[in-house]
């Protein structure tokens, strides 16, 4: 079944734009991401350095990726494959009792600790690359398509930056709550 092509494309921009902005960071703080890799165990000890150009090259395809229609399809779902690794990674540790884990996925605001929410969080971006890799039909975009499409950009743009607040704040009250 296709889908009105505004859909997949209103997903796959904010997708984008997180993706590249989480590739720039991890890049730029490369040693911090490494050690995290580290912390989850999920891969031999010093795996990290290894692992993460990978992880840094992915979010980067899968950003540029989504930009075109022809390989939308492809990075949608290199996209949702990543963020339910990385909740799949999360939920792992989770599980084991590790709650004091950096997740390596802050804008160099500071660590945050893996969480519930952070599991949640990675299925709704499961779910949008899911939606950006949805067949679209055939129809050229017009200016309220665009409209739309920039809203809903800005919508999910502030509904992840609200969520990341909260999470954020909820890692610094659960710290503080173990340190008294």
């Amino acid at each position: 079944m296709l889908i009105d092509p505004a859909i997949p494309l209103a997903a796959a921009l904010p997708l984008a734009a997180l993706l590249a902005a989480a590739a720039w960071h991890k890049a730029r703080d490369f040693r911090r991401f490494a050690a995290a890799i580290d912390a989850y165990q999920l891969l031999p000890k010093g795996a990290g350095k290894v692992a993460a150009p990978s992880l840094i090259a992915a979010e980067t395809g899968a950003a540029l990726f989504l930009l075109s229609p022809a390989s939308r399809f492809e990075a949608g779902i290199a996209a949702a494959a990543l963020f339910a690794a990385y909740g799949a990674a999360i939920a792992f540790n989770l599980a084991l009792g590790r709650r004091d884990i950096d997740c390596g996925c802050e804008f160099g605001k500071g660590a945050s600790r893996i969480s519930g929410g952070l599991i949640v969080r990675n299925a709704v971006l499961t779910a949008a690359g899911l939606i950006a890799a949805a067949p679209a039909a055939a129809r050229p975009l017009g200016v309220f398509d665009l409209v739309a499409i920039g809203l809903a950009a800005a919508a999910a743009a502030a509904l992840y930056a609200g969520f990341e607040t909260v999470n954020a704040n909820a890692s610094l009250a659960a710290r503080g709550a173990r340190t008294t």
